[in-house]
C-alpha cells in the first residue's frame, strides 16, 4: 500500500469562507472503496480506539517463530473518525473521467467500477448531513453528462453507476463545466472534487491565433511544409469539425491541452469562492502540475481511500485521535523477556495496514524506545491524525525465558509455580503471559477539526488497555522405566529419584508392577537442566545391571544423567535394569582324617551333578535363591552313601543347609 502523497499550491487555500466553493476532479486508475461514515451531531465520543498487542502469526496460523526461539509480538492501534457538516448547506462536484482508458483492468475490477464504487461512497458520508447536495460531471472527449443537483442518495448513486467510458481527455471542458456549475450553487459552501487517470488529449479553446495557425502550416512553392511543427498544428485541428474539440486525442506536443485546463484550473484557485482538490489515480505526468488548491498523488486503491477520506474530513467536523502514546511492560514479568542485551528489547520495525488488510512498512514512522531501568517499550505517535481504519503496529522480538519453562514442567506435574504470569489451561497445556496484568495501555486524544484545522477545545483525552497475550509453552518429558533380568520375586514398586544439578528440581517416582513405567514432566529450555537419575535403593536379590538413557547428553554423573535442553518440546527416556543374583554353591569332600576325597558325586536339584576332584570339590553355579534338594550319588570306595539334605538360598543372599545357617557364605560351604 502507498499512502496518498499531497501537493499543496502557493494559492491554495485549505480552508474558505462563507459561500466557499469546492470542486473535485477524479482522474482514476483505481480506486478503492472508500468506507462511509455514518454522521453525528456534535459533540462525538468516538470512545478509546481499537488496540492490540499480540503474537505474530503465518497465513496458516501458526505463531512465527525463527530457529532461535523468538516471537514477533506486536502493538497496534487502529485509526478511526466520524464526520459532520460544518454548515447548513455544502455543495460538492464530483467531476470523474470516464475515457476509454478508464475500461483498463485494475487488479480485479476496471478503473471506472473502482471510481464508481469510491464517489458513491464519499458522496454518501457527505449527503448523509442536513442541507448537504451534490452533483455529478463526467468527461472524456468533451463533456459528457451534467446531471442537476441533488440531496438524494438513490438519484446520486443511480447517475454514478450509469457512467461508461470511451473516448478522449478533455480537462479544460470539465474544469469550465465545474466553473459554471459553481457559480450557481447558491448558498453554502461548494467543494469541486477533480479526479483522472491521463494526461490531458483534448481541449475547448484554440490557444493559438488563426494567423499562428496560418504561418505554421503553409508550404513552399514544391508543396512542402515550411515549419517541421506542421503536422502539429494540422493534427490538433482534425477533431473539431466532427466534435468541436481541439487536440490530437491521443498526445499533448506542444502542452496546449494542459494550458487550457490550468487556465481554468488556476481561475478556480483563485477565486476565493471556489476550492479545487484534484486527484491523480494514474501515471499522469502533468497532473501534479495543474493549479489546484490541493493535489493528491493515489497511485493505489488504498491512497485512492486515503485522498477521498482527507478531503471528505476537510468538507466536514471531523473527529479523530491524536497524542497517541502506546506503553508496554512486555520485560518487567519473568516469563518473557527481549532478545537484546540482559533482556532488552531492540530492533523495532513499523507496518501500516490498510482497512483491506494490506501491511505496508512504515519507513519514516516515529521511533519506538526502550527503558532498560523501567524494562518499558514506548511509541509515541506525536501529534499525527490516525487515519480512519488504517492500523499503525511497531513488533519487535522476544522469547520464553528458562523460568517459563521450568513452571510450565511444575504446573504441568500438579506443582505450585513461582510465577503469576503463567498458568495451566483446562486441556493441560501451559500459557505463559507476556506482561503482568497491569501498565500496558494506549494514551490518547480526540479532537475535532473544522475544514482541517483543529478547533481549540475539542480535546478529550483517555487511555487503552492492552489485552494480555500469552505463548503456550512447550512441554518436555522423561520417560522412566524399569526392566527386569531374571525370573525372582520382585518388589510391589520401586522408587526412582530424579534431580537436577541447581536443585531446582527433586523428585521421587514410584514404578510398580503394572507397567514398571512412568512419564513425568521435566523442563528443557533455553539454558536447560543437568538431570540424575538413580534408584534409591535395590530389592533383595537383585542388582542394578545398568542405566540406558536416550534424548539426554551424557554428562558422567552416578546412574543415569545428562542434559536436556531445547526450545521446543524435547523427550528423554531412562531404563534402569535390575538383575536377578545367582549364586555358586561349593560342596568339599574329605575323609575322617580330613583329607580330600576325588570321585564322590553330588547332585543339585534344578542344576545336574558334579564329581569332586583332586581337591575335593564340587562346585554349582547360577543357583537363584530357592529350596534344593542335594544328593550324594556315588561315593568313593570304601564309604557308604549318606541321606538326602536340604539348602535354602534367601533373597537376602543368606542360605542354610538342612536348617542350619550357612556363615561362611563366600567359603567352602559344608564337607561331606
Amino acid at each position: 500500500m502507498q499512502s496518498a502523497s499531497v501537493k499543496a499550491f502557493p494559492l491554495a487555500r485549505m480552508v474558505r469562507g462563507v459561500a466557499l466553493a469546492v470542486v473535485v476532479v477524479l482522474t482514476v486508475a483505481g480506486l478503492f472503496l472508500l468506507c462511509p461514515t455514518t454522521a453525528r451531531a456534535e459533540g462525538v465520543d468516538l470512545s478509546a480506539p481499537a488496540v492490540d498487542k499480540a503474537f505474530a502469526k503465518n497465513p496458516d496460523g501458526t505463531l512465527q517463530v525463527d530457529e532461535d526461539g523468538n516471537y514477533t509480538l506486536q502493538l497496534s492501534v487502529t485509526g478511526k473518525s466520524e464526520s459532520t457538516t460544518t454548515s447548513t448547506k455544502a455543495n460538492v462536484i464530483f467531476v470523474a473521467d470516464v475515457s476509454g482508458s478508464m475500461a483498463e483492468t485494475y487488479g480485479t475490477t476496471t478503473r471506472l467500477d473502482a471510481a464508481k464504487a469510491s464517489i458513491i461512497s464519499a458522496a454518501g458520508t457527505i449527503l448523509g448531513q442536513e442541507g448537504a447536495r451534490a452533483k455529478l460531471i463526467t468527461f472524456s472527449t468533451n463533456v459528457v453528462a451534467d446531471y442537476g443537483w441533488t440531496s438524494d442518495v438513490s438519484e446520486f448513486d443511480g447517475n454514478v453507476s450509469s457512467m461508461s467510458a470511451g473516448g478522449g481527455t478533455n480537462w479544460e471542458a470539465a474544469l469550465a463545466q465545474a466553473e459554471t456549475d459553481a457559480k450557481s450553487a447558491g448558498d453554502g459552501d461548494t467543494y469541486i472534487i477533480f479526479v483522472s487517470d491521463g494526461d490531458p488529449t483534448f481541449r475547448m479553446s484554440q490557444v493559438y491565433s488563426d494567423a499562428e495557425y496560418a504561418e505554421h502550416t503553409r508550404t513552399d512553392k514544391w508543396g512542402r511544409d515550411v515549419y517541421p511543427d506542421a503536422a502539429t498544428y494540422r493534427d490538433d485541428k482534425r477533431h473539431y469539425t466532427s466534435d468541436r474539440v481541439y487536440g490530437s486525442g491521443y498526445d499533448d506536443p506542444k502542452g496546449w491541452d494542459f494550458t487550457a485546463a490550468n487556465t481554468v484550473a488556476s481561475r478556480l484557485i483563485g477565486n476565493d469562492a471556489y476550492t479545487l482538490f484534484t486527484i491523480n489515480v494514474s501515471d499522469s505526468a502533468k497532473m501534479d502540475g495543474l493549479s489546484a488548491t490541493q493535489h493528491y498523488e493515489a497511485n493505489s486503491p488504498a491512497a485512492m481511500q486515503s485522498a477521498l477520506s482527507s478531503i471528505v474530513k476537510q468538507i466536514t467536523h471531523t473527529y479523530s485521535y491524536k497524542n497517541v502514546v502506546m506503553t508496554d511492560t512486555v520485560t518487567t514479568g519473568d516469563m518473557v523477556v527481549g532478545t537484546g542485551a540482559d533482556g532488552g528489547v531492540d530492533g523495532f520495525s513499523y507496518t501500516t495496514t490498510d482497512a483491506g488488510g494490506t501491511p505496508t512498512t512504515w519507513a519514516d514512522a516515529p521511533a519506538a524506545t526502550y527503558d532498560s531501568e523501567k524494562k518499558t517499550v514506548t511509541w509515541d505517535l506525536g501529534t499525527m491524525s490516525l487515519e480512519d481504519g488504517k492500523t499503525y503496529t511497531v513488533s519487535f522480538k522476544v522469547r520464553l525465558t528458562q523460568q517459563a519453562y521450568d513452571d510450565a514442567a511444575r504446573l504441568a506435574s500438579g506443582q505450585q509455580a513461582t510465577s503469576s504470569n503463567i498458568e495451566r489451561n483446562g486441556d493441560g497445556s501451559v500459557t505463559a503471559y507476556a506482561n503482568s496484568s497491569s501498565g500496558n495501555t494506549v494514551a490518547y486524544t480526540q479532537f475535532m477539526t473544522e475544514n482541517g484545522v483543529e478547533e481549540a477545545g475539542s480535546e478529550k483525552s483517555g487511555t487503552a488497555d492492552f489485552p494480555r497475550p500469552g505463548l503456550d509453552v512447550p512441554l518436555s518429558t522423561l520417560s522412566l522405566a524399569k526392566r527386569w533380568d531374571g525370573n525372582g520375586t520382585k518388589p510391589s514398586s520401586i522408587t526412582v529419584h530424579i534431580q537436577d544439578a541447581s536443585g531446582k528440581f527433586t523428585q521421587d517416582v514410584t514404578l510398580s508392577g503394572d507397567s514398571w513405567a512412568q512419564t513425568v514432566y521435566v523442563p528443557a529450555g533455553p539454558e536447560g537442566h543437568v538431570w540424575q537419575v538413580t534408584e534409591t535403593s535395590q530389592p533383595e536379590g537383585w542388582v542394578i545391571e545398568g542405566y540406558e538413557a536416550t534424548g539426554l547428553v551424557a554428562n558422567g554423573t552416578v546412574g543415569a544423567g545428562g542434559t536436556l535442553q531445547g526450545l521446543a518440546t524435547q523427550s528423554a527416556s531412562v531404563t534402569i535394569t535390575n538383575r536377578q543374583i545367582k549364586y555358586e554353591f561349593r560342596i568339599l569332600k574329605v575323609g575322617s582324617d580330613g583329607t580330600t576325597l576325588k570321585g564322590a558325586t553330588f547332585e543339585v536339584s534344578g542344576s545336574g551333578s558334579q564329581t569332586t576332584g583332586d581337591d575335593g570339590l564340587a562346585t554349582f553355579g547360577g543357583l537363584v535363591p530357592g529350596t534344593y534338594a542335594v544328593t550324594e550319588d556315588q561315593v568313593p570306595a570304601g564309604y557308604t552313601l549318606p541321606g538326602t539334605h536340604t539348602l535354602v538360598i534367601r533373597d537376602d543372599g543368606g542360605a542354610t543347609w538342612d536348617g542350619s545357617e550357612i556363615t561362611n557364605t563366600g567359603d567352602d560351604q559344608g564337607t561331606k
